[in-house]
């Protein structure tokens, strides 16, 4: 009887001791347990540890106990690889395959991103400032972005910024009126700058007056006047037929005399 009672003790026991691990080796869930660092430093009690599957975040869990973390990622992700991140700013961390009634042990150490450097304001330069074709140098404009060249409004170019956020490039004036216009870089993030280009009057100074040319040929002759020259002529030659009868009557009554 004592044999029996020692054997169901053992049973006990061992069952006792693997308990945990059957309470998580369910066929949906995966966990993964161990400590968790920043930069290799232990974190304090409450630091978030999450879980990530395609950029998606699937599970979180706190850390306690001297940095120690257990999270649990469910569902149906096999052949998936899960991404951990530790800390408020999400510092990437290990990654591991998710195992379907898995639990595996995983130290995570976060390791917090570069901030990138502050970048100066925005600016152009024009070489030269006067003329259609001028070189453009830009910087402080975001690294690995897309800038627009405009001039008086209208667009020119678009140049992709270098990793320092500069850039070099030549353009022509879509403008050719002599003037003095805006070139704008126009980037993402509201960074822009402008400087000024000036187009020149390409007309060259008056020429001297040429001499006169040979006169030209007789033109036709002209059509004959209408009816109303007509009549006019009738009407002025019977008005001196009239004065011609009075000054001869008054001729002739002098003689008498």
């Amino acid at each position: 009887m004592s044999k029996l009672r020692i054997l169901v003790a053992a049973l006990l026991v061992v069952g006792l001791l693997l308990l945990p691990t059957t309470a998580l080796a369910q066929p949906n869930v995966c966990a993964f347990y161990g400590l968790a660092t920043l930069n290799g430093v232990s974190v304090d009690d409450g630091t978030m540890v999450k879980a990530f599957i395609d950029g998606v975040e699937v599970s979180d869990a706190t850390t306690a106990s001297g940095s120690e973390y257990l999270i649990k990622v469910t569902g149906n992700y096999s052949g998936k690889t899960v991404v951990f991140t530790v800390g408020p700013d999400d510092a990437p961390a290990e990654t591991a395959a998710w195992e379907a009634g898995g639990t595996i042990k995983l130290d995570l150490n976060g390791i917090p991103s570069t901030a990138p450097p502050e970048l100066p304001d925005a600016s152009i330069t024009l070489n030269p400032e006067e003329g259609l074709v001028t070189q453009v140098s830009g910087a402080g404009f975001i690294p690995n972005s897309s800038v627009t060249l405009t001039v008086g409004g209208e667009q020119v170019v678009t140049v992709t910024a270098s990793a320092d956020g500069s850039f070099v490039t030549v353009i022509v004036s879509p403008i050719q009126q002599a003037g003095t216009y805006t070139m704008a870089a126009v980037g993402v993030t509201d960074r822009s700058a402008e400087a000024m280009l000036t187009i020149p009057d390409l007309r060259g100074e008056p020429g001297i007056d040429g001499a006169d040319g040979d006169q030209g040929l007789e033109g036709p002759e002209g059509d004959a006047g209408g009816t109303g020259m007509a009549v006019a002529a009738l009407i002025i030659a019977i008005i001196a037929a009239i004065l011609a009868i009075l000054v001869a009557a008054r001729a002739s009554s002098l003689w008498k005399r």
